[in-house]
């Protein structure tokens, strides 16, 4: 067991299950969800869940055993009556969750496996403790604000205080589109940073692909490495995960064979289960087994905490599944 704090913003997840509309493909390769309007639509079905890379991830985390510090904020709002009740449920220590300003809150439109997320950050900005005392690990996620250089140079001088500190960090919209160099000292602190394809080619600067190969992901995770990246893991959906370990070994991680029912938690489901795995085994390559095994299997029921495995279902699923063997690239 490990004393993990997650930092990252929390939300109310309204996911509404829409069988109405289509999926159109347009010029550029992006498909759009087409609804008619002005029209009411009806809703086949309605999930209420908490969400948030941090909390989602921590959920994970208790659901394995460990001990969750949640460093984070919900509003003292309608919304966050809602809240408060879900993330004691999963009983974090609350000490530095701030309760002010507007609950952030995600309309996730599901829609045939796939969805479109519709999120509102109120932006209240929570702080770093200076009184943390020191963790095991540290993950930090999407802080559901854009001014993050406080919040993250608080990090990075954590870190250098306690250096035995393990800092995972799996950066969100905003923090991606400050690019590298803007995120340079926290990205370099890290013992891993986890994105998906298009975050990675987003943050890097390289244009995004939608055909690939293995040379080319090899590629892609090496800019990292060479930029001082100690162990970078890149997610892609149905493709599994890629992952370099910044001394020349380059892996390919395949998913597990799966009945997707809604995304909604997958790459915050996989992130949990490869800290749980780090944790457990502190082998990289068995740590990527543990993240494909919890993310298959959150994506088999609605909602980004629903599906969680516990630590002996985790290793029985990666039994069960000793067909679907790690490359090495």
């Amino acid at each position: 067991m490990a004393k993990v704090a997650c930092i990252g913003h929390t939300t109310l997840d309204v996911i509404l299950f829409v069988d109405e509309g289509h999926v159109t493909d347009i010029k550029g390769g992006t498909d759009e969800l087409c609804l008619p309007f002005p029209s009411k639509l009806p809703v086949q079905k309605r999930v209420i869940t908490l969400g948030g890379n941090a909390p989602n991830v921590g959920a994970g985390l208790r659901q394995t055993g460990n001990e969750v510090l949640l460093i984070s904020q919900y509003g003292d709002d309608e919304l966050g009556k809602l809240l408060q009740p879900l993330l004691k449920e999963w009983k974090f220590d609350l000490t530095h969750t701030f309760v002010e300003g507007e609950s952030d809150v995600s309309v996730i439109l599901s829609h045939q496996g796939e969805r479109t997320i519709l999120s509102y950050h109120g932006g209240s900005l929570y702080r770093f403790p200076q009184s943390l005392q020191e963790v095991d690990y540290l993950y930090v996620s999407s802080l559901g604000f854009s001014a993050c250089d406080e919040m993250h140079a608080s990090v990075v001088t954590y870190f250098q205080k306690h250096p035995n500190v393990r800092i995972v960090y799996n950066p969100g919209k905003l923090e991606v589109a400050r690019g590298f160099d803007g995120e340079k000292d926290l990205l370099s602190a890290s013992h891993t940073v986890i994105v998906n394809k298009e975050e990675a080619e987003e943050m890097i600067g390289y244009e995004s692909v939608d055909t690939y190969d293995d040379p080319y992901m090899v590629k892609l995770m090496g800019e990292y490495v060479l930029r001082g990246v100690k162990n970078i893991v890149i997610t892609d959906s149905g493709k599994g995960a890629y992952a370099s370990n910044g001394l020349g070994n380059n892996y390919h991680m395949p998913i597990f064979p799966c009945t997707v029912v809604e995304k909604t938690g997958a790459g915050d489901a996989f992130s949990s289960g490869y800290m749980t795995g780090l944790i457990e085994t502190n082998d990289f390559c068995k740590a990527l087994m543990y993240g494909v095994s919890q993310s298959t299997n959150v994506v088999s029921l609605p909602g980004a905490t629903n599906g969680l495995l516990d630590e002996d279902q985790l290793r029985e699923r990666i039994a069960q599944n000793s067909q679907v063997s790690l490359r090495v690239l």
